[in-house]
């Protein structure tokens, strides 16, 4: 999931690249990091889109395409709500570094 957490994939896809059963993941991430899988990919997502926009153009690249870029445009204020939480500034604040 870390190292390729697309906005679009599910648990599902993660299972079947690893060849792992679907149960038997879910099962593991409860027991090693405590919650579901996911609970635990919009925290990956999050983190990739703080990074996209530590790097963004300001002149070119908007919140909204970064959000959409990992799939996170659907959470709506809830996103800012998230980002704020665990970055300290709005995401907008990331972008304009």
């Amino acid at each position: 999931m870390e190292q390729a957490p697309g906005p679009t994939r599910q648990v599902g896809d993660y299972a079947r690249q690893t060849s792992v059963d679907e149960l038997a993941l879910r099962a593991g991430f409860v027991r090693d990091y405590g919650v579901a899988p996911e609970a635990y990919l919009p925290g990956i997502r999050l983190r990739a889109a703080y990074e996209d926009l530590l790097f963004a153009m300001v002149e070119t690249d908007t919140v909204a395409d970064v959000a959409a870029r990992w799939g996170l445009e659907a959470m709506g204020s809830r996103f800012f709500r998230l980002y704020y939480d665990r970055f300290g500034e709005l995401p907008v604040e990331t972008l304009q570094h």
